[in-house]
């Protein structure tokens, strides 16, 4: 396995901003439980829960591919506004930012598909301090069909705020959670051009030293559940580190 450390800097690409989305009424919806097979999950989610996933570090995400023209999820994101971001059949450029407010909702991710099959992803962008819990999916169409392959190799990152992409956002330096991105961060963006998975262990204000006292936590501020590194073993772990040690 290779290390790589990087200095501190902010490689960053503006992302669109976009209205939050609405939910609609569960008539003629299909529901999918969160243990469903054709779900792929990308980061330290914890699986404990048969009918339930939690997890807690951004740019942990989601990734099904759909044989219908609706998706919506049932999100809880606790008690702080998190924001998400939902890409279809790969479509980076129009893809959407969704706020969530506090407490379990559910959540569409896209709608008005045409025919056949279509993939969407739901990224967690922000970590505003607590879990985000999926309780499962409700569609309209077909179904869901097997995910498409993952990425053919792994990459973990650990960082402070350049990589948690903090005012990734914003040209000034704004300090607000929903200016926080990190699919159009560095970690977003490498991964893609390297067609890795990644997970991402980073948050405002980290040093040398209190990283490596989270480097194997499923959340930032909780010791347990400690993460399986069984269950995602890097090929390349990229660290950027010691700004705040200066």
């Amino acid at each position: 396995m290779k290390i790589l450390l990087l200095l501190p800097f902010l490689f960053s690409l503006q992302a669109q901003s976009v209205p939050p989305p609405t939910t609609t009424s569960p008539a003629a919806f299909a529901f999918i439980a969160a243990d469903d097979t054709n779900i792929q999950y990308t980061g330290r989610w914890e699986h404990a829960t048969p009918t339930a996933r939690w997890c807690a570090w951004q740019g942990s995400s989601i990734t099904v591919l759909l044989d219908g023209s609706r998706i919506e999820a049932d999100l809880d994101v606790g008690s702080s506004t998190e924001w998400f971001r939902v890409i279809v059949d790969g479509n980076h450029q129009d893809s959407r930012k969704l706020t969530i407010t506090p407490g379990r909702k559910w959540v569409t991710l896209a709608g008005g598909l045409g025919p056949g099959q279509h993939r969407v992803d739901l990224v967690k962008e922000s970590y505003a301090g607590g879990n985000i819990t999926f309780h499962g999916l409700r569609i309209r169409g077909t179904g869901l069909a097997t995910p498409p392959p993952r990425p053919s190799h792994r990459i973990e990152f650990y960082g402070d705020s350049n990589l948690a992409g903090s005012s990734n956002e914003s040209e000034k330096d704004g300090g607000h959670n929903k200016l926080v991105g990190v699919h159009f961060g560095f970690s977003g963006v490498l991964a893609r051009m390297l067609d890795a998975q990644y997970h991402l262990i980073a948050a405002g204000g980290e040093t040398l030293n209190s990283m490596s006292n989270r480097f194997d936590r499923m959340r930032r501020y909780n010791e347990n559940p400690n993460w399986d590194f069984q269950r995602y073993r890097p090929e390349v772990v990229i660290i950027n580190l010691g700004a705040n040690d200066v």
